[in-house]
């Protein structure tokens, strides 16, 4: 769960932040809580929260304005490069921030721009023979930065935003204080689904697979807050309109609302030390107009929690909460469910903690996997009107320990965790219809095709999302966080973290839809979809898209006024994904015959059949069987004075050309500098 200001900030068609809409300019602190919050925070939060908090004034105003321009590099290989001559492409954002007191009005404004002209160059448009067919070439528009920017061709992004915090404190109510925070953004982008190649064209869109995307969007949040300086009772309503228009291209326009409002009350009971009760209620209802939905749709979810906390011996914390879920679709389908939480913190020693905590968590689909229809890149993407809610549970071990090794001080933290679904909701390729006529086509005997009935075409290939059966993750994680002052002028901070998880299914041969459930119970020799014929490799039966090993760690090193950091992460080898993708690789899927030069199977450094003792690359420490992505960048800073700093940052520092989700390239290395200044 992502939450600003303890609200969510989820969109209500497809329930995912907007990340280029959160005021960083306006950051107090960033809390992370691990662990199952599903009691407080609802569903999403099945395995913990990300809460941003917005900042309040000090008691002296303060501003802060922070411009940043750069370049993106070359890529690694010269024919790559979209580009031709000129400038390589560029990216400049300015964002400022000013906070005071007026009387009892606590004000913040802030805002961001930004200007990128993208790493992804203009698409090319196909070369048709004599007879109107594909010829296999393309041809490209004036590829410099110049006009690329001018036509908007290939991936930028331009965008504007401001935000403002009100807050009054009443003098004659003590306790009592009320406000406002608004935050409004217009952008306008182009993203690529897919590139076009691995080889030359790893740097442009497929063609159709580009959209360009004109958002406005906006949040309203009205609260209040009671606290009582004798009882300790504490009394919020927080609330919050959440508005989104994406004006795409490519019939995907999508427009939607949420409204969503809270009352949580909260008491320390002072004649039971150490206790304190948490109990609220919520609602939201969330409305969506779209294209890409198929017309109107509307979600509504309603909430009621309590929880409890306890504190013995100044040692043992307990906490235990229920939550009741209820969800309802475009008012015709509804659904509840109570959900449990319950943890513990105990402090063996000064500085080491054990922990362990329980909860559950029900989700319903949002509207955007139930009602999705499109066409990117010549791909189908199917709505699932019958897709079913997730249950889940997930609970953690662990134990965090303080360390002292001369001048440095910190924390290690090591635990255990398992998370399992029940209805898995997954994003998978397949063969999907609604016709249920399921007869052998006379020309296919072995019924493999996509023409699954007589004189018709019953199912097509495509995404959709599907109830996939069970699946569990099991794992650990290890974090270290410390600092060390050695001398007055030299200093160092450390962040670092390793999880490994194991996410498997528990049901591989379930059928994904009616009709695969219909063609398992057939004899005809119907194809079934399901995990295990629409995966690549089911060694374990690993899930899809996913790593199994990542590697996080950030160093600074200060000397005087200079200051030196290094970030590294690690995404170990993605042992499985959609075997589609292999197959269009292999050129013979008939309708989809233009992916054929798509190059995933030799971006990953496969052979196309994955069942070759041909492994394709050296096996790596961490005993995946291939190796995976190393990405560094570093900065260095400088203190002019008290109040600015300039820095020069590197990302990507060895241009690694390297793909987190596949078929969508990362950026290659970029250079910027930075000045802050603050007075």
């Amino acid at each position: 769960m992502i939450l600003v200001d303890d609200l969510p900030l989820l969109s209500g068609d497809a329930g995912r932040p907007s990340w280029g809409f959160i005021p960083v300019e306006n950051l107090e602190q960033i809390e992370v809580i691990k662990g199952a919050s599903s009691v407080l925070y609802g569903s999403a939060a099945l395995n913990g929260i990300i809460n941003i908090r917005t900042a309040y004034p000090k008691a002296e105003p303060q501003t802060k304005i922070n411009y940043q321009i750069g370049a993106y590099d070359a890529p690694e290989r010269a024919a790559a490069k979209w580009w031709d001559g000129g400038t390589n492409p560029m990216f400049t954002n300015l964002n400022f921030f000013h906070s005071r007191k007026i009387g009892q009005l606590d004000l913040v404004i802030g805002g961001s721009g930004l200007l990128d002209d993208g790493f992804v160059g203009p698409g090319g448009t196909p070369v048709l023979d004599s007879l109107g067919n594909e010829t296999g070439e393309f041809t490209f528009p004036e590829s410099t930065t110049f006009s690329n920017v001018k036509n908007n061709e290939g991936t930028y992004e331009k965008r504007a935003r401001v935000n403002a915090n009100l807050r009054y404190r009443s003098k004659k109510h003590e306790g009592l204080s009320y406000g406002v925070n608004f935050n409004f953004m217009k952008s306008r982008s182009k993203g690529s689904l897919l590139w076009m190649d691995s080889d030359t064209n790893l740097y442009r869109p497929f063609p159709g697979s580009d959209t360009e995307t004109k958002q406005t969007t906006y949040n309203i949040d009205p609260f209040l807050t009671i606290y009582g300086r004798v009882n300790h009772n504490r009394h919020s309503i927080r609330t919050r309109i959440f508005h989104q228009n994406n004006d795409n291209d490519n019939n995907q326009a999508n427009l939607n609302y949420v409204y969503f409002g809270e009352y949580q009350f909260q008491r320390r009971v002072k004649s039971v030390n150490g206790l304190t009760i948490t109990a609220g209620a919520m609602g939201q209802y969330s409305t969506s107009d779209a294209e890409l939905y198929g017309g109107e749709n509307s979600a509504a979810n309603f909430a009621g929690y309590a929880q409890i906390d306890k504190k013995f011996w100044d040692k043992l914390n307990l906490s235990l909460g229920m939550r009741y879920e209820h969800f309802i679709i475009n008012d015709e389908e509804s659904q509840g469910q109570p959900v449990f939480r319950s943890g513990l913190s105990y402090r063996v020693l000064k500085e080491t903690y054990l922990r362990a905590s329980f909860g559950q968590g029900f989700r319903f689909p949002t509207i955007a996997e139930r009602f999705i229809t499109t066409t990117v890149g010549g791909m189908n993407i199917f709505p699932s009107g019958n897709l079913q809610a997730e249950k889940s549970f997930s609970a953690e071990v662990g134990i965090k320990q303080g360390i002292k090794l001369g001048k440095f001080y910190g924390y290690i933290d090591l635990a255990g965790f398992m998370q399992q679904y029940e209805n898995t909701i997954e994003f998978t390729f397949g063969k999907w219809g609604t016709d249920s006529l399921f007869m052998p086509n006379p020309f296919n005997p072995n019924g493999d095709s996509i023409y699954d009935a007589v004189g018709s075409i019953t199912r097509n290939l495509g995404f959709r999302s599907v109830n996939t059966g069970g699946s569990r993750v099991t794992g650990i994680d290890f974090s270290i966080l410390g600092q060390g002052k050695f001398t007055d002028n030299f200093g160092l901070n450390v962040l670092a973290g390793y999880t490994f998880t194991v996410p498997i299914t528990l049901d591989p041969r379930t059928p994904y839809s009616e009709q695969d459930q219909r063609a398992a119970e057939d004899t005809s020799g119907q194809t079934v979809t399901n995990y295990v014929s629409t995966s690549l490799d089911t060694t374990n039966n690993i899930l899809k898209y996913r790593f199994q090993h990542l590697v996080k760690a950030d160093v600074e090193f200060t000397l005087y006024r200079f200051a030196f950091g290094v970030s590294v992460r690690y995404y170990s080898f993605m042992q499985n994904v959609d075997k589609i993708f292999y197959d269009l690789d292999e050129g013979d899927l008939g309708p989809l015959v233009g992916f054929s030069n798509i190059g995933i199977a030799n971006w990953r450094g496969d052979v196309v059949d994955p069942n070759s003792e041909d492994t394709g690359s050296p096996a790596f420490i961490f005993g995946a069987n291939k190796p995976g992505d190393w990405v560094a960048d570093a900065r260095l800073s400088c203190e002019l004075s008290k109040s600015s700093k300039i820095a020069l940052i590197v990302n990507n520092v060895l241009n690694r050309e390297y793909a987190v989700r596949p078929l969508a390239i990362d950026a290659p290395r970029s250079f910027s500098i930075q000045y802050t200044l603050k007075f």
